[in-house]
């Protein structure tokens, strides 16, 4: 019986992950919307900074007061260093929140959003380009 309940209490947990999800965006618009969805950003020649808007969802709400967007960078090795990190307060009814970051080096970055407990919601990468 505890074998079957600790079953049921992992899927529980991997559902409840599997439908959070973060986009990566050039803006988002009011209504949650991702503009130029992509993994892959080209700064501007004559700026040292490039904004990503990190759109982060879940179908069924974050049941949360509180997101924590941790950003790494990732070097040639696959090694992660710990970049920043922003916390964004949330209704535990919201399915969508972002935070624009501004970035100030090309190179690969990984971004987790983690609840108040410090579960994983979701995860990703996206590469960011000089010209």
């Amino acid at each position: 019986m505890r074998n079957l309940l600790l079953i049921v209490l992992v899927i529980l947990a991997a559902s409840a992950k599997s439908q959070s999800s973060i986009r990566f965006c050039a803006s988002v618009n009011a209504d949650g919307g991702c503009m130029l969805q992509n993994n892959k950003f080209f700064s501007s020649p004559d700026s040292l900074l490039q904004k990503v808007s990190l759109l982060a969802s879940n179908v069924n709400g974050f049941n949360t007061d509180s997101l924590h967007f941790v950003m790494n960078s990732i070097d040639k090795n696959g090694q992660e260093k710990f970049y920043s990190r922003l916390d964004q307060s949330v209704q535990s009814d919201w399915i969508y929140v972002w935070q624009s970051v501004y970035f100030n080096s090309p190179g690969r970055y990984s971004v987790r959003v983690f609840n108040r407990q410090d579960v994983l919601q979701a995860i990703g990468t996206f590469e960011l380009f000089l010209p």
